[in-house]
């Protein structure tokens, strides 16, 4: 699978069901993540803990926490028109209940916005016209945060450090963050004010390293904050 091209559509069998996907090297890093190291586990406070994944994508994480935890309640928000097409298929593919899914990008505010659509596992929110650029509807997260949540996962390719501190006052009722940090090339590296909104809202961290490891083009540094309440 890691020899075929990125960005090809592929179909595998996932737990004996048919499940499919985007960017093959891309899927084998984040199966090694979820599936291997677990990097999404959490102890549920009940028997139908309540998980909000903000960037979804093809579902792997919502699969991963529904087998984990098979009452759990889940709120999958995926912008990218055609992932999250494909994410409602391996929904029923798979047989997962109990998932809302929102076709979304999560924001600082309600609306909507310019989002890139890379194809694969990294879409994001867009500042200018650009090609693959199209409008999404966006939602603001600390309006969803209404409820006590089990686990709060932020995968969402750079606009993680303003919707956290948008959100700041608004987490007392989260139990765990799994949050992929993203420092910009072209902007300053804000990890020291991801961790500091973190530790002021009760969190304990800690930092794993990201499995594509290194940057990109328009990321330099990227690694995974793990936030949790003693």
């Amino acid at each position: 699978m890691s020899r075929l091209p990125a960005l090809a559509h592929s179909r595998v069998n996932l737990f004996d069901r048919p499940f499919e996907f985007v960017d093959p090297p891309g899927f084998l890093d984040n199966y090694r993540e979820i599936f291997q190291d677990r990097v999404y586990a959490f102890d549920a406070s009940g028997q139908r803990p309540y998980v909000i994944d903000c960037g979804a994508n093809v579902g792997l994480a919502v699969l991963y926490v529904n087998r984990d935890h098979p009452g759990a309640r889940i709120l999958a928000i995926e912008p990218d028109p055609l992932i999250c097409a494909m994410l409602r298929r391996n929904l029923q593919s798979q047989e997962i209940s109990g998932v809302e899914v929102l076709e979304a990008a999560v924001s600082t505010k309600d609306g909507s916005s310019l989002f890139h659509c890379q194809g694969g596992f990294s879409g994001r929110l867009a500042e200018r016209s650009q090609p693959g650029a199209s409008v999404v509807r966006t939602v603001r997260l600390r309006d969803l945060l209404i409820e006590d949540v089990d686990l709060l996962k932020l995968d969402i390719e750079g606009a993680e450090t303003e919707v956290l501190l948008d959100s700041f006052g608004h987490l007392d009722r989260v139990r765990n963050i799994v949050l992929e940090f993203h420092s910009p090339r072209a902007g300053p590296q804000r990890l020291q004010e991801v961790l500091e909104c973190l530790g002021k809202s009760g969190f304990r961290y800690n930092l794993h390293p990201c499995p594509a490891g290194g940057g990109d083009r328009v990321f330099d540094f990227q690694i995974v904050v793990r936030a949790f309440r003693e």
